[in-house]
């Protein structure tokens, strides 16, 4: 549909990262597919759609910072551990599966502080 450097540019204008960027040219299609006639109004809806995948990101990046550390390692690899943890993983599996994954060492302890300062509970499966 477009070269690389068009979508980069897209990319860049509408300030939105490539997977952003494709799931608002899939809903926006969609939106425009189901109207019958095309004018003004319906084609400024379609920025309904970029600012809600905008809001979307920006809460997501809000609950990332919310998590704080001062181990880089932990940092870089926050969501990871985060995801693990919230899937029944303890702390000394998580950190195996980083040292397996990512070829990093951080010990039990740096993640049970971390967990434990940030209040972070796993969700109930069940």
């Amino acid at each position: 549909m477009f070269s690389k450097n068009k979508r980069k540019r897209y990319m860049r204008l509408l300030d939105l990262e490539e997977e952003e960027l494709a799931l608002f040219l899939k809903r926006y299609n969609y939106y425009l597919k189901s109207k019958k006639e095309i004018s003004p109004n319906i084609i400024l809806n379609g920025f309904f759609i970029l600012d809600d995948i905008r809001t979307k990101r920006d809460k997501e990046k809000a609950l990332r910072a919310k998590y704080r550390s001062r181990n880089k390692y932990i940092i870089r690899y926050r969501d990871e551990i985060l995801e693990l943890y919230q899937q029944g993983f303890g702390f000394t599996r998580i950190a195996k599966q980083l040292g397996v994954n990512h070829k990093v060492k951080i010990s039990r302890s740096s993640l049970y502080r971390f967990i434990k300062s940030n209040n972070i509970e796993r969700e109930d499966n069940g």
